[in-house]
């Protein structure tokens, strides 16, 4: 391994695997934030998207593939997508069910000193949701590392993912078990970060 996979070097394929990994959840975390905090606190979105979210979860994401394939191609657009796709999902519905757990009583408290519905969302809600957020921060970031294996079944030629598949495809087994410990590791060391930054944003809860 000291000379890599499959003609690039080890720090190649970790490179090709967070550069995917971590563009598809932060696209997912950009637009599944906002999201989720409209779901949580609005009836009528939660009735618009939850029923959808409800059908896609169970999904399993390989069953995708294919579509993903036919609509993208099997460019680096298509692994991105995979990873977004299935980490938003689950973000949202982490971050929707956490906001929606908010108690009326604090919404209510700042309605009954004329608090507008601005200062209510900023002073109430928003820092409210930051325990919801945090938390699916984590579960996101997790399901996008577990994900990234199928993601790189589209023709990646790069990759821990593709590097696993590779090696088990061929019975290189000290290749497969690199490559399982590089994932660990990593998603092991970028949840330990994020367990960090929460507890210092969100000092006055476990998370």
């Amino acid at each position: 391994m000291d000379k890599g996979y499959g003609g690039a070097s080890l720090w190649d394929q970790v490179y090709a695997s967070v550069f995917r990994t971590l563009i598809g959840y932060f696209l997912a975390v950009l637009i599944g934030t906002p999201l989720g905090i409209w779901m949580g606190i609005s009836k009528f979105a939660h009735r618009i998207f939850s029923p959808l979210f409800s059908i896609m979860r169970p999904v399993p994401t390989i069953a995708l593939i294919p579509l993903i394939i036919l609509w993208l191609g099997i460019g680096e657009t298509s692994k991105i997508v995979i990873i977004f796709f299935t980490t938003l999902i689950f973000y949202v519905v982490a971050v929707a069910g956490g906001v929606a757990n908010i108690p009326s009583d604090y919404k209510n408290v700042a309605q009954n000193y004329g608090a507008s519905r601005t200062q209510t969302f900023f002073s109430v809600l928003l820092p409210g949701s930051l325990p919801a957020i945090v938390s699916g921060l984590r579960i996101a970031l997790g399901i996008a590392w577990s994900i990234l294996v199928a993601a790189e079944l589209i023709a990646a030629q790069k990759g821990i993912g593709f590097m696993i598949l590779d090696a088990a495809q061929f019975l290189r087994i000290p290749a497969v078990y690199v490559g399982i410990v590089i994932i660990g590791a990593i998603g092991y060391v970028s949840d330990a970060l994020l367990q960090w930054a929460g507890e210092k944003i969100v000092h006055w809860e476990g998370v």
